[in-house]
């Protein structure tokens, strides 16, 4: 930081909904890419915005803090001002006050706090609520998710509920607090503590709520904790129930969201408390109300000792073990997004094969009916498939697994990625699959494809599922006679993937399509063990760009290339540029 800026403290709200998290991503709408914009556009300059965490896409925030550098002139009020009238409406600075140059507002974080809200009322239903909870609207055992709870605090490994591809920073964590409370429509869980893993939270927040609905042992939870082998976790819980509440600093460390001078006065006392129980992260206001509270408890125990251990969940009985020793994380995986993969019938108009010169006149057309897969991927029916799915269809029919049929609009076909969109407009209550990544993919993990193969034939609309194992990465197939699309950059898994698999989701272990299913090699006609399917990032992109443009927008690089002749093998490895564009 130059010697005439200032560097300022940022208190942040933000609807995540239509963010893809935090950091900053080269073709998707961030936080971050947001704030850098609108302080670009009044400084002149790019300038870095750091954030004390980075909240997964879908993840909401109020209590974000942020720190960046500006010219000397500025000042705290004029800042907010500024930043305020230009940020989108999703995006809203609370506070701002200048802070020491040193400031990371990441690094000198000692805690975080987040809430998850699960909705179990009918009302979490409403278009005005189910964006920021859970919408399971159902009953759920509140002395189950208590229990779950009361085994949290402490320091130990959550090595169980950290996302595949976790970096090798160790897996303890210290929570300070975990607890679950009554919330108008359903259950509110808030927890706090010194660091979280990859989708730590949601994962934790998954598991207690399937042990509540009876779909998993309590004894499970534990087991979990403890990092037994064989065990898994259950599905994330979906992204938009979690919010960032509190950042939390230590004494002397500008930058913490909260009550102002109060606060940091209440921060330096706890400082020279060090070495008694009478203060304690957990028991730092989050309110002026909280104070005269917090001050009788000096010289008391600690609301929580940081030494707690985990107490016993209780006898497990053999069915349990048996029952769980069955809901392997294939099974849970299918649960979870089988019930958006539907099956895609369609009919064709063509040409007839010429048989004699008249034919062109008396049947010059004939209907075709073709099969195929697809899966909704969010509540208003969107479904992504392959484009030669849907390729020349007149009608287009998509059956859900429980039965219901709907015709379907084609909003956008890309023949080069094979991806198609299609729209359900006429159906309620649609579940949707969640979505993970391609990016983080490991050979040899867990993959389950879903869908219809020779659906004509089994005549029922729940999907099949078959299992396997990502056999490579970034494959590319050459097209073959006819294809317009050159499969790049696949997913290639040993699943068993079929006529009529086409358009259905390729999904991890956590129970997230990482995959659109779309091609075969095959001498028989049926699966081989190389099936390959379009990564989930990629099929995203194109759906978005068919949606809001009706097209996929590419960049031209302003050049023609023809391709090296083959060796004697048949090999070719490279292109020649056979001429360039001006401009």
């Amino acid at each position: 930081m130059g010697e005439s800026e200032k560097r300022f403290s940022l208190t942040l709200h933000y609807d995540g909904s239509a963010f893809h998290g935090w950091q900053i991503q080269p073709l998707d709408r961030t936080v971050q890419g947001a704030l850098e914009d609108v302080v670009t556009r009044i400084t002149g300059a790019r300038r870095a915005v750091e954030g004390s965490g980075r909240t997964d896409a879908g993840v909401h925030a109020r209590g974000q803090i942020a720190a960046v550098d500006m010219p000397g002139s500025w000042t705290a009020a004029s800042l907010q001002k500024s930043l305020n009238a230009l940020l989108p409406r999703d995006v809203w600075v609370a506070d701002v006050s200048e802070v020491p140059a040193g400031f990371r507002p990441r690094f000198d974080a000692v805690a975080r706090t987040y809430t998850y809200r699960v909705g179990t009322s009918p009302g979490c239903m409403s278009p005005f609520e189910r964006r920021w909870c859970w919408p399971l609207a159902e009953p759920l055992e509140s002395a189950l998710l208590d229990a779950c709870a009361d085994q949290l605090p402490g320091e130990g490994s959550f090595r169980a509920f950290a996302k595949a591809g976790q970096p090798g920073r160790g897996f303890d964590c210290h929570i300070h607090e975990a607890s679950w409370s009554p919330w108008e429509l359903g259950r509110s869980f808030r927890v706090t503590a010194n660091r979280y893993l990859h989708h730590m939270v949601r994962y934790l927040v998954g598991t207690m709520v399937a042990v509540a609905r009876g779909h998993r042992p309590l004894a499970d939870f534990q087991a979990l904790l403890g990092n037994e082998a064989g065990l898994e976790t259950s599905p994330p819980a979906p992204a938009q129930g979690l919010v960032l509440e509190h950042v939390r600093y230590a004494a002397g460390v500008s930058g913490a969201a909260g009550t102002g001078s109060t606060r940091r006065m209440l921060l330096a006392l706890c400082a020279g408390l060090v070495g008694t129980s009478a203060c304690t992260v957990e028991s730092i206001p989050r309110t002026e109300d909280e104070l005269p509270a917090i001050i009788q408890q000096s010289g008391e125990a600690s609301l929580r000792s940081v030494d707690q251990t985990r107490a016993p969940l209780g006898a497990e009985t053999v069915s349990d073990q048996v029952q769980g020793s069955r809901t392997t994380a294939i099974v849970r995986a299918a649960q979870e997004v089988a019930p958006a993969v539907v099956s895609i019938a369609v009919i064709r108009r063509q040409r007839a094969a010429r048989r004699a010169f008249f034919d062109d006149y008396l049947l010059p057309y004939r209907e075709t009916q073709g099969l195929g897969s697809g899966v909704i991927v969010n509540a208003e029916g969107t479904v992504l498939t392959n484009h030669h799915v849907i390729e020349g269809a007149t009608q287009i029919l998509v059956t859900l697994p429980d039965g219901r049929d709907f015709n379907a609009d084609l909003v956008g076909t890309d023949p080069r990625t094979d991806v198609a969109v299609l729209s359900i407009n006429e159906a309620e209550e649609l579940p949707a699959a969640p979505l993970g990544t391609a990016s983080d993919l490991l050979i040899g993990e867990w993959t389950v494809a879903i869908g219809n193969p020779f659906g004509r034939l089994i005549s029922n609309s729940e999907p099949t599922v078959t299992a396997g194992v990502v056999s490579a990465l970034g494959r590319h197939i050459l097209p073959g006679g006819g294809d317009e699309g050159f499969y790049l950059g696949m997913i290639q898994t040993d699943a068993s993937i079929n006529p009529g698999n086409s358009g259905g989701p390729l999904v991890n272990a956590l129970g997230e399509v990482i995959g659109i299913n779309s091609s075969i090699f095959s001498r028989s006609g049926g699966s081989e063990g190389l099936g390959f399917a379009i990564p989930i990032d990629r099929a995203v992109r194109v759906a978005q760009d068919l949606i809001n443009h009706g097209e996929v927008r590419r960049a031209w690089v302003g050049i023609e290339v023809q391709e090296i002749e083959a060796d004697a093998f048949g090999r070719s490895r490279g292109v020649r540029v056979a001429r360039t564009s001006p401009g």
